[in-house]
């Protein structure tokens, strides 16, 4: 039907534009300027593709119903809105909530930038692959920037802010908790007690997705945990080299990692490159006959 528009006078016939722009809103930017004016066909266009609201005349784009379901559909229409309405809350707080990078207008009064809500909405959204909850925060207010549940919330959608944030919540069991849920890595950036924590670093280890890799941000004291250990090596077997010597001549933690695939790590050397479990179980266990048979048979 969109195409239908290219057509000498499609552009002008109301029922034609109006069945293309319901199909797609970017179909307005074809319709001809009379109709680019008009509420019905707009309203229907910014309904199906939000930012389609860049064609519409200024007065539709200062037009709050048109404005709040475009910003409704996506967020990211909110660039395209009249001064005046970058300014009322309501579109503001519903703009957020399908993006938050509209905090980082620079037309927005510091106020909403303060607002407690439109801030917490806007971190529960990424912005998009090149930008993250992360940036948003630079926006906000330093009041806010340092607000227990921001920051709780901030890190349940990106585990990585927690390498942003004060010492005081990197010690704070629930915000260590919601990062590591996120991305068992963040570890890293716990405080030392919360790294010596039995509870955070069995669920960082045992995450999937080779998680268990994350046996390296684990105090020295839980890496001599059996138990710790053992999830670590059945989400990865190669985290057998972040275990205690001790550990790295147990007959089931050593016959759990050889299960695993190589994987790509870097292994205590510079270069990351594919390395193998074997160098790292002791030298009473290598050559074992179950643990040379499933080495073989789990990594060629």
């Amino acid at each position: 039907m969109t195409s239908l528009i290219y057509d000498i006078g499609a552009n002008q016939d109301f029922e034609i534009v109006l069945e293309a722009v319901t199909s797609d809103g970017f179909a307005l930017r074809h319709a001809s300027k009379m109709l680019k004016n008009d509420r019905r066909i707009v309203l229907a266009a910014v309904n199906k593709n939000g930012c389609s609201l860049m064609w519409a005349n200024d007065a539709l784009r200062n037009d709050r119903q048109v404005v709040m379901d475009a910003v409704n559909q996506d967020g990211f229409a909110f660039e395209y809105c009249s001064d005046n309405l970058k300014n009322d809350r309501e579109i503001i707080l519903k703009a957020v909530q399908t993006y938050g990078g509209v905090l980082m207008d620079n037309e927005i009064s510091d106020k909403f930038k303060n607002d407690r809500e439109i801030v917490l909405s806007a971190v529960k959204k990424p912005i998009d692959s090149s930008f993250d909850q992360i940036e948003i925060l630079k926006y906000i207010s330093i009041e806010l920037q340092n607000d227990y549940e921001v920051i709780l919330e901030t890190v349940k959608y990106n585990g990585n802010y927690l390498k942003n944030i004060s010492n005081i919540f990197q010690n704070d069991y629930e915000i260590v908790l919601a990062a590591i849920n996120n991305n068992a890595h963040v570890l890293k950036y716990a405080n030392p007690i919360l790294q010596n924590n039995y509870n955070l670093v069995f669920i960082a280890v045992s995450q999937e997705n080779k998680n268990g890799l994350a046996l390296q941000y684990a105090s020295e004291d839980l890496k001599n945990n059996r138990q710790i250990v053992l999830a670590a090596v059945q989400q990865c077997g190669i985290s057998l080299q972040y275990a205690s010597e001790e550990l790295k001549n147990d007959y089931e933690i050593c016959l759990y990692a050889v299960k695993h695939p190589i994987v790509y790590s870097k292994c205590n050397s510079n270069d990351s490159h594919l390395c193998n479990v074997q160098q790292y179980i002791s030298n009473k266990l290598i050559h074992n006959y179950d643990i040379v048979f499933n080495t073989v048979k789990h990594n060629g």
